[in-house]
């Protein structure tokens, strides 16, 4: 017995030696007991660090940052390179880049690895009161160095390495004596001293690093752990002491020590791994900007697939205690929130229960009996693991199914329907107290890689070697972890393929599900992207598909408190006194909160402004309402020029002012009290965007199932958004109350990076979900964009838009767009290219989620106008609805309008927009001003009843008896265009034959009444709602434009104003003009003739006495040539349109050939007739169109001008001939009777009379002008009587040109006589000028006397010849005697003055005697000039 009992002990000390034993405490041991599973990217990143650095030029102390929370592993990694060193790791098992596992090492020898002496020290050990970044690393690598200098070890981690260390060395020679003597340590040197002193620290370690390199030692590797703050500890249930964590100033110290080179210059062979938590990673992250200074990798969670092949693997080795029920292991690591050192908590109380059970002999239970047994037995993962109190508040009476739902709620893992508890179904409608939905269907597919990697480059994913990148999300995502994780999720199945997975029915939760089983910042997005690609934009599948059952996703994170644990304030802040300071504030107002769940409400409304709104100072107040419903209003602007509103949540302005609610339900009854509040306050506040937000599974299911009307209008009010426990932790953190934050100043850059990427996350959603909720109310109608998205719409361009749009959707469709416009359809298809440019949403607002298509919707695909589709929008649809009939005012538009663009659009208000869509719909006859005096107009619709009324009165006009229907009017033109043209186009009906345009008309009639019994029945049977209306609007606008087409050929609606605006233009056969137009302008026309020709001749009466009154047309002036031209202009009317024939015109006129204007109206061509009358009135300088009348001498037609130019000319002619005969009369007086002998032309007298003589025959055939007149029009007498009066301006050279010519000749003879006379007497008076005069002068001028001036024309004017000679003569005398008084008494003779003057005047010296000379001088005559002799 005693043999067989100490066998069975030594086996079963050799299989407990063997089993491998899961860490209890959730820490790993020294020397790992197993291998390492995962962390690739930190292998590879690591292993390639210590090459780089493993060089002698190398001169850094070096460090590797790891970073990680608490469980991801970092001690077991810390401890992993240790035993690489020392020779005593189970193994690193990695994943190659075909996704197995493989075995690696980090050296690639030996002799590599014994250059490295590892040692081990905590963060406790390394903190003081003293530390400074000068000699941090020193002081570490001294403490770390004491175990293996002392050779006391205390069974701790760090003395378990030093002893490796000691035992690797000691075979070589070492003595931990001597390097306890390198470091002084009988010195006992204090930490104060180690850290102040400049060189004491430094000088000690290169001691002991001189000593340990003559064992081989190059590099000392220091593992330093713990770097966790008192929050992160608390996060995880860590119980530390707080003095030896890490608080904001210590990890500013490390990072300052990292960043500064001096001090790591002092130790280029030491290399630090520092075990870092979040917190510091951020910091450190901060100052990784050179290559040399340190290496930072975060850690990666552990991925489900390497813990299941973990297990598998200590299974293979038989090293597991006990064979785990399928399921469990995943399970466990699930609920631990992926944190290893959780799992091993988990597993560890998992296998002390088995043990229990084993000791009792029971069998081995199913997984959800089995961890409510594991609850029952450990505190620590009742406290921080599961909460069993959620399986308390189902909602059920029902026992067996609360038992039932507990098993699969533990088990974490979704199982087959087909073969599962008959009444595993019944779990699907109960919820917990929460309203969450307990367990959700699930569905098995089949993803492929290759497909899946496609969803997400369609998701603008990009790949950079084997991880995925989001624009938004700094960390790259691993596909094949990813898939891995999700696949575990499905690890209880058996016979799946390699592509199976299992999926909930819900794109939501499939989102929250992929979020928890590979926790990364892009998982959302990717989940989004596989959902995309191979479901489809379905919110929810068909509960008909699930093919399993298993725990919500809502459950399981109420559940597993791990999750709710890793979003705790430690993970927020990056400097740890904020996050102890928030945790604070945190704990003050979850007690204030759960007496007031309204305020914890406000918070987290209060929070999602702050992210989505980006306004992280918002502190409003809650909107005060008695539903006590919890809600927060966008800010109000408060003074002048305030905005308020929304400012960078974009997709969400739809108000004009920018106002916005966010509001916060918790079940179906508080969705619609918040729906009755918002519709009640519409009046007043106008249509406010309203967000609820919600964490109930079950309110958003019933808001995403339901589908009736009234559902659907709740819908069109709030937009519903779920937030699972995670985004409401994370929203109450960031919208704590400013009464609970103290002096803490919540904003973006206090956040760490990683959780600024989780709240980007949630915004991001956000706006997405915003996005798609207002392409939803898009589609329904409900919102009002302005025609250009960019600014307001000038009126050409509208009025281009519609015709092209009318054009293009309504008429004629089938040309699909500009590509098929022809010259005929009126439209410039450039022009049209580029308003669709100006119509294009812009890039800065498609930046914020807008689609292209996200504007008023007329034309689609803008951006690419040659491919622009005309559409009809449903927000027309819903406005114009002929069903509903609803009429509109601004301000009922403002109650039942969402507004977009108001806030990018310049210059446009909802006025703009407003009366833009209104002034669309009258264009389409759908609407019409009710009272345009109206101040505020009202719009109504334009029934289908005014539609037949417009028939009706056609047809009324057409056919009836009235003075003013058509037939009535006919038989008035009739009279006077005449019956045949008229009764030829005209002809009423019952008339025979009847008239070609009265039977067209008749015939557009008929078809406007088959139109409207198809548009009557159209429209009655319409279904009533939006999509039934946007369906058969094209054809419903067709067909009344139809009609209106059809009225437009003959009476138009709304019958439109005829005037005579341009009467040249007038045709009764303009098939572009309706009946009624051509019609009653031909009437109108009718009468303005008659008008006309009244005003005509009476301008013709004026103008008669006008001539007959000016003088200058007193005879023998021919007036009559003009009189009777002017006449003929009266005749014309008299002969055309009172049938008189008294004269020839008339006459001519009355016959009615053509080209008479009697001719014109008869034929109907009233254009001509126009132009006609229009000649005739600006002979009489009478406006048609004006009535003005002008003056005789601004009248530009023929005869006038004719007149004014003969009247010039003629008088002309008169003042010629009375200038020639004065001038024959003066000529002959200036010869006088008795010609000089000398005179050159003796026969000037007798030639002068015969000139006078002709010129008496030229004015006698003034008298004979009048009797040429009637020969001179009977030339042009024709053309006047069409009215072309322009041969009359011929008349002046007719009859004044003869007379000018002959006058020119007589002119020419007159003034070479002229001529002749004029030398001879300029001869004469030269002579005289230079004869005496200028001999005397100088005398005269020496005796003081005046001097003798020359004789010019003017004082001979009127002497004849002979008279002249005597004048001249007498003067000469006169001279003489004067100069012979002057010389009396000096002897000197006249005749020898003259002599000596001449001499004088020509500059040659007078030859005179000394007693003349005397004379002269005594008497003052000449002067004498004495000057020096001899030659100059």
């Amino acid at each position: 017995m005693n043999e067989v009992k100490d066998a069975d002990i030594a086996i079963y000390a050799a299989k407990a030696l063997k089993e491998h034993r899961w860490a209890a405490t959730g820490v790993s041991d020294y020397p790992p007991r197993d291998p390492l599973v995962g962390q690739s990217t930190f292998f590879n990143r690591y292993r390639t660090f210590i090459k780089t650095v493993d060089h002698d030029e190398d001169n850094f102390a070096h460090v590797f940052a790891v970073e990680g929370e608490w469980g991801k592993g970092k001690s077991r990694l810390g401890h992993e390179l240790v035993a690489q060193i020392n020779d005593c790791s189970k193994g690193w098992y990695v994943r190659d880049k075909q996704g197995g596992l493989v075995q690696a090492r980090l050296f690639d020898n030996e002799v590599k690895r014994d250059e490295y002496l590892s040692l081990y020290i905590r963060y406790s050990q390394v903190a003081s009161e003293y530390q400074n970044s000068d000699n941090w690393f020193g002081y570490g690598l001294y403490k770390a160095l004491l175990p293996l200098a002392t050779k006391s070890f205390d069974h701790s981690i760090q003395s378990e390495i030093a002893k490796q260390s000691l035992k690797r060395l000691e075979p070589l020679g070492f003595d931990y004596q001597q390097l306890a003597a390198a470091l002084e340590l009988d010195k006992a040197h204090s930490d104060e001293d180690l850290y102040y002193h400049d060189t004491l620290v430094t000088n000690l370690v290169q001691a002991a690093y001189a000593y340990l390199n003559q064992f081989g030692v190059k590099y000392v590797l220091v593992v330093l752990d713990e770097l966790e703050t008192v929050a992160e500890a608390a996060t995880f249930g860590l119980e530390r002491d707080e003095a030896s964590q890490l608080d904001g100033q210590a990890i500013r110290l490390i990072g300052k020590a990292i960043k500064e080179e001096d001090p790591r210059r002092k130790l280029p062979w030491l290399r630090y791994v520092a075990l870092c938590s979040p917190l510091l990673g951020q910091q450190l992250r901060e100052i990784q900007s050179t290559a040399r200074r340190f290496e930072l990798v975060e850690l990666e969670h552990n991925a489900f697939a390497d813990v299941s092949d973990y297990v598998a693997q200590l299974r293979d080795e038989s090293k597991l205690r006990f064979n785990y029920p399928p399921g469990l292991v995943e399970a466990a690591y699930a609920m631990s929130g992926a944190n290893f050192g959780w799992f091993n908590v988990v597993m560890a109380n998992v296998d002390s229960v088995l043990e229990d059970y084993a000791l009792a002999g029971k069998s081995v239970p199913a997984v959800g009996e089995l961890f409510d047994a594991v609850l029952s037995a450990s505190g620590r993962v009742a406290k921080h693991v599961l909460d069993a109190n959620v399986i308390e508040g189902i909602q059920t009476t029902d026992h067996a199914l609360r038992i039932l739902a507990r098993n699969l709620l533990f088990g974490q893992l979704p199982v087959p329907i087909k073969g599962a508890d008959p009444r595993i179904t019944d779990l699907l409608p109960l919820h917990n107290e929460y309203d969450d939905a307990i367990v959700s269907l699930y569905r098995r597919v089949e993803w492929s890689e290759l497909d899946c990697r496609q969803a997400l480059v369609a998701a603008k994913f990009h790949r950079d070697k084997d991880e995925w990148f989001y624009p938004s999300v700094e960390q790259g995502l691993n596909l094949k972890a990813l898939l891995q994780n999700l696949k575990t999720f499905a690890v209880a199945e058996t016979g799946l393929s390699a592509d199976a997975l299992l999926i909930p029915l819900q794109r939501s939760e499939f989102k929250q599900l992929v979020s928890l089983l590979y926790n990364h910042p892009a998982a959302e997005f990717a989940a989004d992207a596989l959902w995309s690609r191979f479901v489809g934009e379905e919110h929810k599948l068909d509960d008909e598909q699930g093919t399993h059952i298993g725990p919500s996703v809502a459950m399981m994170l109420r559940l597993d408190l791990r999750y709710r644990s890793q979003q705790h304030n430690s993970m927020i802040f990056r400097d740890p006194d904020f996050a102890a300071q928030h945790e604070k504030s945190m704990q003050k107002a979850g007690a204030a909160w759960t007496k007031n769940p309204l305020d914890r409400a406000q918070a987290r409304l209060t929070g999602l402004f702050r992210l989505l709104d980006r306004q992280w100072q918002y502190t409003d107040p809650a909107y005060p309402n008695k539903q006590n419903l919890a809600i927060q209003m966008a800010p109000r602007g408060v003074g002048h020029g305030s905005t308020g509103g929304l400012q960078f949540c974009d997709g969400l302005k739809l108000h004009p002012k920018g106002q916005a609610w966010f509001a916060w339900v918790n079940n179906k009854d508080e969705l619609n009290k918040l729906n009755t509040l918002v519709t009640a306050l519409r009046e007043s506040e106008g249509r406010i965007p309203v967000m609820a937000f919600t964490g109930s599974v079950a309110v958003n299911d019933w808001y995403v199932t339901q589908n009736d009307e009234q559902s659907e209008q709740l819908k069109d009010d709030i937009l519903l958004y779920h937030l699972n426990t995670s985004e409401v932790d994370v929203l109450e953190r960031i919208g704590l109350q400013q009464s609970y934050c103290g002096g803490l100043v919540l904003k973006e850059e206090v956040f760490t990076t990683k959780f600024k990427a989780r709240l980007n996350n949630i915004r991001d959603f956000a706006y997405q979900r915003i996005n798609q909720w207002r392409h939803r109310l898009n589609q329904r109608g409900l919102i009002a964009w302005p025609l250009r998205p960019t600014a307001k719409i000038n009126n050409d361009d509208r009025q281009l838009l519609f015709r092209a749009w009318k054009l293009l959707a309504i008429e004629q469709p089938k040309l699909g767009g500009l590509y098929g416009l022809m010259p005929e359809h009126g439209l410039d298809a450039e022009a049209l290219s580029g308003l669709f440019g100006r119509l294009t949403v812009s890039s800065k607002v498609k930046a914020q989620g807008y689609g292209p298509n996200e504007h008023a919707g007329l034309f689609l695909d803008l951006e690419q106008p040659a491919n622009a589709q005309a559409n009809i929008p449903p927000f027309l649809a819903a406005i114009a609805d002929p069903k509903k009939g609803q009429e509109w005012t601004l301000d009922k538009a403002k109650q039942h309008w969402y507004w977009g663009y108001l806030w990018a659009a310049n210059g446009v208000a909802e006025k703009t927009v407003f009366d833009d869509w209104m002034w669309w719909c009258s264009k389409l006859h759908l609407l019409k001003i009710e009272d345009t005096t109206a101040t505020k107009s009202r719009f109504i619709p334009v029934p289908r009843a005014e539609l037949q009324n417009a028939i009706d009165e056609a047809n009324i006009w057409l056919t009836g008896d009235a003075e003013d229907a058509y037939p009535a009017i006919v038989s008035q033109l009739a009279l006077v265009y005449g019956q045949g043209r008229i009764a030829e186009l005209f002809a009423p009906k019952g008339k025979s034959p009847q008239g070609t345009e009265t039977t067209e008309a008749l015939d557009a009639l008929n078809r406007a009444v088959e139109i409207f019994n198809a548009l009557k029945l159209q429209e009655e049977t319409l279904k009533g709602d939006l999509s039934g209306c946007l369906e058969q609007l094209p054809v419903i606008l067709k067909r009344r434009s139809s009609i209106l087409e059809e009225l437009e050929k003959v009476y138009p609606y709304p019958l439109p104003t005829v005037t005579l605006d341009n009467t040249r233009n007038i045709s009764l056969e303009d098939p572009s003009t309706s009946l009624y137009g051509r019609i009653e302008r031909a009437r109108q026309f009718a009468e303005q003739v008659q008008n006309w020709a009244g005003a005509i001749r009476e301008r013709v009466d004026f103008l008669l006495g006008e001539i007959q009154a000016d003088p200058c047309s007193a005879a023998p002036f021919p007036r009559r040539l003009f009189t009777l031209s002017l006449q003929t202009i009266a005749n014309i009317l008299k002969g055309a349109l009172d049938g008189s024939s008294a004269t020839a015109t008339q006459a001519k006129e009355a016959s009615g050939t053509s080209e008479t204007l009697l001719h014109y109206l008869r034929s109907l061509k009233l254009d001509k007739a126009s132009e006609r009358m229009e000649r005739l009135a600006q002979e009489v300088g009478y406006d048609l169109h004006s009535g003005a009348v002008k003056t005789p001498e601004e009248i530009n037609g023929f005869i006038f001008q004719t007149y004014r130019q003969f009247v010039q000319r003629y008088s002309d002619a008169i003042n010629t001939v009375s200038d020639l005969d004065n001038r024959i009369r003066l000529a002959l007086e200036a010869l006088g009777s008795d010609l000089p002998g000398d005179y050159p032309e003796s026969t000037h007298p007798t030639d002068l009379l015969a000139l006078q003589n002709q010129l008496s025959h030229v004015q006698d055939s003034f008298e004979g002008m009048d009797e040429e007149v009637d020969t001179l029009r009977g030339q042009f007498i024709e053309q006047t009587h069409k009215g072309q009066f322009s041969a009359i301006k011929d008349a002046p050279d007719r009859l004044l040109k003869p007379v000018q010519q002959q006058l020119g000749v007589l002119g020419g003879r007159l003034l070479g006589y002229e001529n002749t006379l004029s030398r001879y007497r300029t001869q004469l008076l030269t002579q005289i000028n230079t004869g005496l005069r200028p001999l005397i002068n100088p005398l005269l001028r020496a005796m003081g006397e005046v001097h003798i001036d020359p004789i010019s024309e003017s004082d001979i004017q009127g002497y004849s010849l002979h008279d002249l000679a005597v004048e001249l003569d007498l003067r000469n005398q006169q001279w003489q005697g004067r100069a012979e008084l002057l010389l009396q008494e000096t002897g000197i003779s006249f005749q020898r003055w003259c002599e000596i003057s001449k001499a004088l005047l020509a500059n040659i010296q007078p030859s005179l005697s000394l007693e003349e000379q005397k004379a002269l001088v005594d008497k003052g005559i000449l002067q004498v000039q004495i000057a020096f002799g001899g030659t100059a």
